[in-house]
């Protein structure tokens, strides 16, 4: 990558918007990052001290863990977003050493079998878990979705490495947060829809009390849990709009949002090998900010099934916003909005069934109890594993394809270092 020409004397130098905008944001990411970092820090040697709440520390100690990568990861990219401002050059050994390590990211994934196997055994030992899982937690994830992301991009243009370090920074805090605000905005939504038709209904409001109850009083007993929610969960209502939700309007926000990178670096992108490139990387960050929140609250036997699940999940959204980010840069070059629209639409339908699938595994143990529908469910929770391989290896498939068409597509042009 060429670096960036200092302004010679006497010039004037334009402000580069792009550039301020990335430092401001990712320099507010981090300080938020940052501060979720210290909090979950102080939670775990809280619990370690006081041992009242032993099976939060190893919990407390991931998340921490993992906020204070992102926040690294965000600080590189304030940091390259500053230099660029001032006119400087990029770090040249930050750049040697991403060259370096190209090549060997293809094996890296050979290293998760046996992150995950330590990981599983020290997951059910509490003694040692607090200590091993945290950094456990971040190789299982990290590993294949860096290696998910070296597929997806491998000979394809890139651009700078600010650009790099801007798109992951958008991806796994822009794109995420944005997900976020909206996917709970709805949730408050729905539940204040959901009181407003309780007090109309006080059978219905005693049937929610004596839940709560139950509950609270369950000490969150995974069998008492199991039985309390058993009926509910029979409910089709319950079920249908749970999936509507979770395989709906989930995918519909986050297959918007995942390419906010992409978005906002607009005609700057000029190939849709380059779009595709950008999205690969914004949907990793995504990923990334995902799994470790959600996999760190996970331990003892559940921890393995957690992270194998949550590789599956990765490589969804590095497809699929890989996939959002060709769309785009091919209808602002080409015109064909079409296409961009059927992109998103499939985007949507891929998604949205890969968390049906997941939402049936979720439901099996809960509905099986049901003795007049068990042949049902025992099926359900036999295909549903099934249909996520198939559409793991399938997902798999076309972003080799994909790759392997744009590169052979002639789209690469020379590196610059323009943002």
């Amino acid at each position: 990558m060429n670096a960036v020409s200092p302004v010679q004397p006497g010039m004037q130098r334009k402000t580069d918007w792009g550039s301020v905008a990335q430092l401001a944001f990712c320099g507010l990411a981090f300080l938020g990052f940052l501060s979720l970092a210290g909090v979950m820090g102080l939670s775990g040697i809280s619990n370690q001290v006081n041992q009242g709440s032993s099976a939060n520390i190893p919990s407390a100690f991931s998340l921490a863990l993992s906020y204070l990568l992102i926040a690294g990861l965000l600080i590189l990219s304030t940091g390259s977003a500053f230099l660029r401002i001032l006119g400087g050059r990029q770090p040249a050994w930050l750049e040697r050493a991403m060259q370096a390590v190209d090549r060997p990211l293809f094996w890296l994934i050979l290293l998760w079998p046996l992150v995950l196997l330590v990981g599983a055994w020290a997951a059910n030992i509490p003694t040692i878990s607090w200590l091993l899982l945290p950094p456990l937690h971040l190789l299982a994830v990290g590993l294949p979705i860096i290696w998910l992301v070296h597929l997806g991009r491998r000979g394809l243009p890139t651009g700078s490495l600010q650009r790099f370090l801007g798109v992951l920074s958008a991806g796994m805090a822009g794109s995420f947060f944005l997900a976020f605000v909206f996917e709970l905005l709805a949730i408050i939504v729905l539940l204040v829809i959901g009181l407003i038709i309780l007090v109309g209904s006080p059978s219905a409001l005693l049937q929610l009390n004596f839940l709560a109850q139950r509950l609270m009083n369950s000490n969150m007993d995974p069998e008492v849990v199991m039985r309390a929610l058993q009926p509910y969960l029979q409910n089709p209502v319950v079920i249908f709009g749970g999936l509507a939700f979770i395989s709906g309007f989930v995918p519909l926000i986050e297959e918007f949002f995942k390419p906010l990178a992409v978005w906002l670096l607009g005609k700057k992108l000029l190939t849709p090998a380059e779009g595709f490139a950008a999205g690969i990387l914004a949907g990793g960050g995504f990923a990334l900010t995902e799994s470790l929140g959600q996999v760190a609250t996970s331990s003892g036997s559940e921890w393995l099934l957690v992270e194998l699940g949550r590789g599956g999940t990765d490589l969804l959204h590095i497809l699929t916003a890989g996939m959002m980010g060709w769309a785009l840069v091919s209808a602002w070059r080409d015109g064909k909005a079409w296409r961009l629209g059927l992109t998103y639409l499939g985007a949507i339908l891929l998604h949205g069934f890969w968390n049906a699938l997941t939402l049936g595994i979720g439901l099996a143990p809960f509905l099986s109890f049901s003795p007049s529908s068990l042949p049902y469910y025992q099926t359900l929770g036999i295909i549903a594993p099934a249909g996520l391989g198939v559409l793991f290896v399938a997902m798999l498939l076309i972003l080799l394809r994909v790759n392997h068409i744009l590169r052979a597509g002639g789209t690469e042009r020379k590196q610059n270092a323009d943002y």
